[in-house]
């Protein structure tokens, strides 16, 4: 045989690739489908693959069957918040909005600590506890502040009582690899994202999960990094990194305190005009946004997203405007529910509910994606380069040193009002 023949599969000798794109549903007909679906046994035979058979001999049950199967799975995996309906059903709607920014390669997600804390690292507010008790600080006052969400706070505490050197090594401690690997859910980012991530997290979880989906060529930016430069990364769809407030093998460089807080995004209020903030509003307004383990409270990231979706708001843009999601826990009071939903989508965010403390969901919330897009037939690599190419196809011969300012002058009317 020539070494380099190919040994025709099924699908390729009866022209039915599209079959395995249903290798889950497959799989179920043929090991568990007689206990929930009732399927003619003459339409089966009495073979081994039942999928095959029901595939190729009547393919119109086959697709009924199949449509049944989705919509069941789909309602087992949203049943979990056993809200009587009302939430599950906007969770279904929502995660059918995903799926569609999702194909069109579109989505970016943005991962916080409650991710890192899978792979074994603790949690923000874990380490500010460690760091507040190193320091000496009053259990009380710790306790009030992690309630309000007064992180910036915690740490200015902190760093009076313990110094700025001493806390920033405790997060080296706390944050340096050692024999942390990434979490399934981590990985899956990865391969949604194929290349392109922002994080707040200072490990390097990701840059192992990008590596481990052959995301090779991906480059590591921090939060501020000069606003053109990252303008073109996005123009240009390159794989890329985005953390915003540092890296753990760069602690002196990392946005910790009050203090880098306002260097990086301003005092009083927020400076649209430094770099992070820059960045952060071309994503917004580039991309759409998907929080995964972010707590996505008042603060300063936040406060960029409520001033960009207000000025969009108030110039008429809000139609064009990207839509955003999170995947977040759904709070136990409908109240809090509701005042959480409002917060939420003032910011722009559309929120996916999970049941508070089963993070296993985020998984299978991901993993459900990449079924979707795999029932589709859709390859988000396919996606990314239809995009890259129209975005390429739309913009004029550039000298690379007027790239930024030009690109934006030119893509104004018909695409996003960037901030250079």
């Amino acid at each position: 045989m020539n070494a380099n023949s190919h040994k025709q599969s099924w699908c390729e000798v009866d022209n039915h690739l599209e079959y395995e794109k249903y290798s889950d549903f497959n799989d179920w007909i043929d090991e568990e489908a007689e206990t929930s679906f009732t399927i003619p046994s003459a339409k089966l035979g009495d073979l081994s693959q039942k999928s095959k058979a029901l595939f190729t001999g009547d393919r119109a049950m086959y697709n009924q069957v199949f449509e049944q199967f989705r919509a069941k799975e789909i309602d087992e995996t949203f049943a979990s918040l056993g809200d009587e309906g009302h939430w599950s059903d906007k969770n279904k709607s929502r995660f059918n909005q995903l799926i569609s920014a999702l194909s069109q390669g579109d989505i970016v997600p943005f991962v916080g600590a409650g991710l890192s804390s899978g792979c074994g690292f603790p949690t923000w507010k874990e380490h500010l506890i460690r760091q507040g008790k190193i320091a000496g600080m009053p259990e009380v006052d710790l306790k009030r502040l992690l309630q309000e969400g007064q992180y910036e706070a915690i740490i200015a505490e902190i760093t009076n009582i313990h110094g700025k050197d001493g806390f920033k090594q405790h997060i080296m401690d706390d944050f340096f690899e050692g024999e942390h690997q990434p979490s399934e859910t981590m990985l899956l980012i990865a391969e949604i994202s194929k290349g392109m991530v922002v994080t707040t997290n200072y490990d390097h979880m990701l840059e192992v999960a990008l590596k481990e989906k052959s995301i090779e060529k991906f480059t590591s930016h921090v939060g501020n990094c000069d606003s053109k430069e990252f303008f073109k990364i996005l123009m240009d769809d390159l794989p890329a990194l985005l953390k915003l407030h540092g890296d753990v093998s760069q602690p002196r460089g990392c946005i910790l305190g009050e203090e880098d807080y306002d260097i990086a995004y301003g005092e009083t209020a927020v400076d649209m005009n430094l770099n992070l903030p820059k960045n952060l509003i071309n994503l917004h307004q580039s991309r759409s946004l998907l929080f995964v383990g972010c707590s996505l409270a008042n603060d300063r990231t936040m406060h960029v997203f409520f001033q960009e979706k207000k000025r969009r708001d108030e110039a008429g843009e809000g139609l064009d405007e990207k839509h955003h999601f999170a995947i977040v826990p759904l709070p136990k009071e409908e109240a809090d529910i509701i005042e959480r939903e409002k917060f939420l989508l003032a910011h722009g965010i559309r929120p996916i509910w999970f049941p508070d403390g089963d993070f296993s969901f985020i998984e299978k919330i991901l993993s459900r994606c990449l079924l979707e897009l795999q029932y589709r037939g859709i390859s988000i690599e396919r996606m990314r380069d239809k995009q890259r190419q129209i975005v390429e196809e739309s913009m004029p011969k550039l000298n690379l040193s007027t790239f930024a300012e030009a690109s934006a002058k030119f893509l104004e009317p018909f695409l996003y009002k960037f901030v250079l």
